[in-house]
């Protein structure tokens, strides 16, 4: 990535001016314009494309979220100022979704996480503004390509690809990205977890327990994990599964040594001892 980073970068420095590059015209121009939020005296709310300079006057419209708004396509979150509550509109200033939600997240994927109350019943919508099921959530998070982690009302965590539960009934789940990453770490009956996502059709084919362990972070860098033993906390190579710094120090802190290919494989590891001294030690994953 370094490498590939460092060439991409000689070559943009042959281009007098970036924006003459072909790079830019096919990746940057297109996506350079914006939205923001205008106000009258009147207390009227105009969407404004700042790159055309267009203003459309939003009916009912007390505050636009713009930075929901990334292309001609999406959907902007606005407070209502009749209900006080939250909708949705499109790039034109329309209404697509009625305000009644007392929280929505961003749309993304083609869904929103929403509650109408103030009790933590989360649920999914879609852009038409439909239920994507009957369930509702303690806690949910936005879909990345179509997988997300929900955790229920009886404090169960599962994986959710939109409608298809793919691994439930776990004590957590941690953060992951389904992008790049295909482990994923959590805890399942009190044992701390490695799943392992088949990144082709997105099922759980893998979940190996970690028994010597009490808690385990997100997946770091796709390279390691800290974990939590009965002596201490440690580092765990997720690839491997072996302990790369012993569990035996009561903090890690971690920073990236920037001398490798690949971004986050060289790390060095700001270790805490019992005693109060510190240890500095690397490990090229």
């Amino acid at each position: 990535m370094k490498k590939n980073t460092q060439e991409a970068a000689g070559e943009a420095s042959s281009v007098d001016n970036i924006q003459d590059s072909t790079e830019y015209q096919k990746i940057i121009a297109p996506i350079t314009f914006q939205y923001t939020q205008d106000n009258d005296k009147e207390g009227n709310v105009y969407l404004v494309n700042e790159d055309t300079g267009k203003r459309i006057l939003v009916d009912d419209g007390l505050y636009l979220y713009t930075d929901d708004l990334m292309d001609d396509e999406d959907l902007c979150r606005f407070i209502s100022k009749t209900t006080h509550k939250i909708g949705f509109i499109n790039t034109q200033g329309t209404i697509v979704i009625q305000p009644k939600y007392i929280k929505a997240d961003k749309m993304q994927e083609g869904y929103a996480v929403v509650s109408e109350n103030d009790n933590n019943d989360f649920f999914y919508i879609n852009d038409d503004g439909e239920k994507l099921n009957n369930d509702t959530f303690e806690e949910a998070y936005n879909f990345v390509n179509g997988l997300a982690r929900v955790k229920y009302h009886d404090n169960d965590w599962a994986i959710i690809r939109h409608a298809q539960v793919i691994v439930d009934n776990c004590d957590y789940i941690n953060e992951f990205d389904p992008v790049e990453d295909n482990l994923i770490t959590g805890v399942k009956n009190g044992v701390p977890v490695i799943m392992k996502l088949n990144l082709d059709n997105y099922e759980i084919e893998d979940i190996k327990s970690l028994d010597n362990y009490s808690e385990i972070s997100k997946p770091l860098y796709s390279c390691f994990a800290i974990v939590k033993s009965k002596d201490g906390y440690g580092v765990l190579d997720l690839t491997s599964s072996e302990e790369v710094i012993a569990s035996v120090w009561k903090s890690i802190d971690y920073e990236i040594i920037d001398d490798a290919t690949w971004v986050g494989s060289h790390m060095r590891f700001i270790c805490l001892a019992d005693d109060g001294q510190y240890s500095v030690l690397e490990h090229q994953f």
